[in-house]
């Protein structure tokens, strides 16, 4: 009897995948042993490939072996393409290597085609991975260079393009420096060698795409410019671009990068109230100069480690307050991080402590003279010139000379009652003891009543 196995077609797989388990799962209803063919972890070209599998059946007296087959797709896998060129900027009239590295699953091969826009420059194998072509412009500008792969029996097609700079060798530009800080200026002389007579026309000076301004050349082939307005922080590209005339034909030089460092600031902090009472305002006026005039931007602070609050400059000027801030010692951290052309300063820190609110109690009775066993009541009103009452903030201790009466929680307006008819005969100094309370400072007051029999 043949024995049973079985294999259901597995899914599609990409070029560069190794078989496994997925794809190799014959299976069979009786015990023996499965062989594959190609075996787990072969890696299989892309297209349509057949795997089969052989079941030897342990029981060969009653079983015989059996060969099942399936086809596999296998896909190709996807290519990337990285181009470069060297040099680049590259000179008129001068070999340029273009390389174009080709990336996939195991190793590409194939062709790479190289193009001018819609000019090929090359075919080129590649090879480990790489295929070069070498060329040489004729003409200053900007040339669009593609690197068109192929692809390959395992390999899909793929493709990558640059910017390739061509610079004219007679155009030539010099500055005084390439260093510069805002609002970045220097001298910059073009010069256009050609055939006599000298070359005539105007030259454009271009910072990337913007045209900075257009010279027209001497009677030596130059024209001279001092950069204005200045250029802002940052990295710039400048290009000479001639226009050309009937001897001599238009071209571009080689760029310049110009490197326009943020101008360096000083900021100055004015800061007032470095103690003051609970209740006061803390309040700081900063200054933020260059030598290209005031800064622009936002100054910011901290206040004892806190969130970090921005402030706009105007002029120059940031004026921020803290409000009401509580007892002790504060910190506050001022900043100006770079913005724009401006550099950042050194950060400064500022100190000032606040001290509790002094207070006034107003302290009476409600009677001076009265017989013994009358009801009096003694009522305490706090309150603080900088600060305002201490609403339900503290308690007030009330005495009989030394003898502790009560103590009485601060009310919402600042005041403390106390009712007493256990009064002893004679003069009682009554004393309200406020003890004080968050960022409160501490105070008492006294007064004497008579209690006659």
């Amino acid at each position: 009897m043949e024995a049973d196995a079985s294999s259901c077609a597995p899914a599609a797989i990409t070029y560069g995948t190794a078989l496994t388990a997925a794809q190799l799962d014959a299976s069979a209803s009786i015990g023996g042993a499965l062989a594959y063919s190609p075996s787990a972890g072969s890696v299989l070209g892309a297209g349509s490939q057949t795997l089969s599998v052989l079941f030897t059946p342990a029981d060969t007296t009653d079983y015989k072996s059996v060969t099942q087959t399936v086809q596999l797709t296998v896909n190709k896998a996807p290519s990337s393409v990285a181009l470069s060129a060297s040099p680049n900027p590259a000179a008129q009239g001068k070999p340029d290597l273009l390389t174009a590295t080709v990336s996939g699953a195991i190793q590409p091969g194939g062709t790479v085609v190289f193009l001018s826009g819609s000019t090929t420059l090359c075919t080129s194998a590649v090879n480990s991975g790489i295929a070069t072509c070498s060329f040489t412009p004729t003409a200053s500008g900007t040339l669009a260079i593609t690197a068109q792969y192929q692809g390959d029996a395992n390999h899909l097609a793929a493709s990558a393009s640059l910017s390739l700079n061509v610079y004219d060798t007679s155009i030539t530009e010099q500055f005084s420096s390439t260093q510069l800080v805002y609002p970045g200026a220097t001298n910059v002389t073009v010069c256009v060698a050609g055939s006599a007579p000298t070359p005539a026309g105007t030259v454009q000076i271009v910072d990337g795409t913007t045209v900075l301004t257009t010279l027209t050349l001497g009677g030596n082939g130059c024209a001279y410019w001092y950069i204005s307005p200045g250029l802002s922080a940052g990295t710039h590209t400048i290009t000479s671009i001639y226009s050309g005339n009937h001897n001599d034909p238009a071209g571009s030089s080689a760029p310049t990068t110009l490197t326009v460092n943020p101008v360096p600031v000083n900021m100055s902090a004015s800061c007032w109230n470095s103690s003051f009472p609970y209740g006061g305002n803390y309040q700081c006026t900063v200054n933020v100069s260059s030598n290209a005039g005031s800064a622009l931007g936002i100054i910011t602070y901290t206040s004892d480690g806190g969130a970090l609050v921005s402030v706009p400059l105007n002029g120059g000027n940031a004026q921020f307050t803290i409000t009401k801030p509580a007892t002790g010692n504060h910190s506050v951290v001022i900043g100006y991080a770079q913005q724009t052309n401006y550099a950042a300063a050194t950060s400064q820190t500022e100190t000032f402590t606040v001290t509790p609110a002094p207070v006034n109690i107003s302290f009476s009775p409600s009677t001076w003279n009265a017989k013994t066993g009358t009801s009096v009541t003694f009522q305490a009103d706090i309150t603080s010139w900088s600060a305002g009452p201490p609403d339900d903030n503290g308690s007030v201790s009330f005495y009989n000379g030394s003898t502790l009466l009560a103590t009485v929680p601060v009310n919402s307006t600042g005041q403390a009652s106390y009712t007493t008819s256990a009064l002893p005969a004679g003069q009682d100094t009554i004393t309200a003891s406020y003890a004080g309370g968050l960022n409160y400072a501490s105070g008492s007051s006294s007064v004497t009543i008579t209690l006659s029999q």
